[in-house]
């Protein structure tokens, strides 16, 4: 298996895996109150643990001799801007939908 297949596939798992914990989260913890404060506390714990596991404040790093891929760059920046576009989309078109029931 080639290494792209492989990436793409994890990708897929990694967004499917995130939508449906979504949901099982929602299911685990029905009040709202009680997910946000899970939601909090846990961002409090990744928060330390990045804080313990980092042994200084200086990041050394070896700068990077191959050129800029503005390819790359374009194609993620375009994807970031129609998945933001789609979001604030739906979340109007949900929006009104909503107003509309009420």
């Amino acid at each position: 298996m080639n290494f792209t297949t492989l990436s793409y596939l994890l990708a897929g798992g990694v967004g499917i895996g995130l939508v449906g914990s979504t949901y099982l989260i929602r299911y685990v913890y029905p009040e709202k109150e009680l997910r946000l404060e899970v939601c909090f506390l846990v961002s409090l714990f990744v928060c330390i643990i990045g804080l313990i596991s980092t042994v200084n404040g200086n990041v050394t790093y070896v700068a990077v001799s191959q050129p800029l891929h503005i390819k790359a760059l374009l194609l993620s920046f375009s994807l970031f801007a129609v998945a933001f576009v789609t979001g604030y989309l739906w979340n109007k078109i949900k929006w009104g939908i909503r107003q509309k029931r009420i």
